[in-house]
């Protein structure tokens, strides 16, 4: 993969070294498309919501916040060179924590998971308590704050990495945590550190929110499952709404699942000091990488095969003013329908 490089300074250990990315495989070429559609997906989601008024379309700012995670993220795992080497200067340090360990990646990452969190509980609260939902979800400074904290909670559980990644003497960036854990004889104290920072890492990345979400979830459609048979005829298309609402969460946690839980049992063996074949272990991140772009451009996708009022709002804006004028009477007469579109819930208790 790295045939040559490219060398940025005067010194060792101030030498930025770029590696010279010339693999051509299939895997690579896979990777490129799905991050390109990401990018494209999480675009146009954030014109769709800056363009809302116009073109009627009920974006919040949760999802928003979701389009930029995932947008930052889908960026990152683009298949570009990296600086192999690095000084050992702050600068330096910075680049081997936040891009080459992948920190910045994970911020995102997490971020993104927080956010389907955040959603799913939204849902959970319009179905089931309604008075909490308007009085939480339904004001907008109460929103920007949960999504400033969910920025901020993603930045903070992964600032350990910034201690445990260093830029050895000549230059090359380590994980302290993994290069220990993996020796054949690690200290006991440190060996128990390496645990109790995996097993923290993998909670607040998979399980708790995993929990969350399925736990959201099946409070939501029990819910509507047990009031559905009350509902008056002039309400069914609220249940439809609300039904695909809970569709769409399920399939949040299906590919959450799919694309995150081979990346936190390779996280866990790694820092737990098993074992790895090379080889095997290239091909499996490989693999994992294509995962974690899969997730990140899934929502946009997600939105638009689910959503009616999305896709016409998508064409309108590709098509100028000609496809609104077309299609407004179909976005009109579907608002009532699509008005609960798969990211919040009016709060009409049951």
């Amino acid at each position: 993969m790295i045939n040559n490089i490219t060398d940025f300074g005067d010194n060792v250990s101030s030498k930025w070294i770029l590696e010279d990315f010339q693999e051509e495989s299939l895997i690579v070429y896979v990777q490129l498309i799905i991050n390109a559609l990401g990018v494209v997906g999480n675009v146009l989601v954030v014109v769709a919501y800056y363009m809302g008024d116009m073109y009627m379309v009920s974006v919040n700012d949760f999802v928003l916040s979701l389009a930029y995670a995932d947008l930052l993220a889908a960026i990152l795992l683009l298949p570009i060179p990296k600086f192999i080497t690095m000084p050992t200067d702050f600068l330096g340090h910075l680049y081997c924590t936040f891009i080459y360990q992948g920190t910045l990646l994970w911020v995102c990452i997490k971020s993104s998971v927080f956010f389907i969190m955040a959603i799913s509980l939204e849902c959970a609260a319009a179905v089931r308590k309604p008075w909490l939902y308007k009085k939480i979800f339904c004001h907008k400074p109460y929103r920007r704050l949960i999504s400033v904290s969910i920025w901020i909670i993603s930045f903070a559980s992964n600032l350990h990495r910034y201690i445990t990644d260093k830029v050895s003497a000549d230059g090359r960036c380590n994980s302290t945590l993994v290069s220990q854990a993996t020796l054949e004889t690690p200290t006991a104290a440190y060996k128990a550190d390496v645990i109790m920072v995996s097993l923290y890492v993998y909670s607040i990345t998979y399980i708790i929110p995993l929990l969350v979400m399925i736990t959201a979830y099946a409070l939501t459609a029990a819910r509507l499952r047990k009031n559905v048979g009350k509902m008056s005829r002039r309400n069914s298309i609220l249940v439809r709404a609300r039904y695909r609402v809970i569709g769409v969460v399920l399939i949040d946690i299906i590919v959450f699942i799919i694309c995150l839980t081979p990346n936190q049992l390779m996280y866990l063996i790694t820092c737990f000091g098993k074992d790895l074949d090379v080889a095997i272990l290239k091909k499996v991140l490989k693999f994992d990488h294509i995962l974690l772009s899969i997730y990140v451009c899934a929502n946009p996708i997600i939105y638009t095969a689910t959503n009616p009022q999305f896709r016409l709002t998508l064409k309108t804006i590709c098509c100028g003013a000609q496809g609104k004028r077309k299609d407004s009477y179909r976005i009109t007469s579907m608002q009532g329908e699509t008005s609960l579109d798969l990211r919040t819930c009016n709060g009409d208790p049951f």
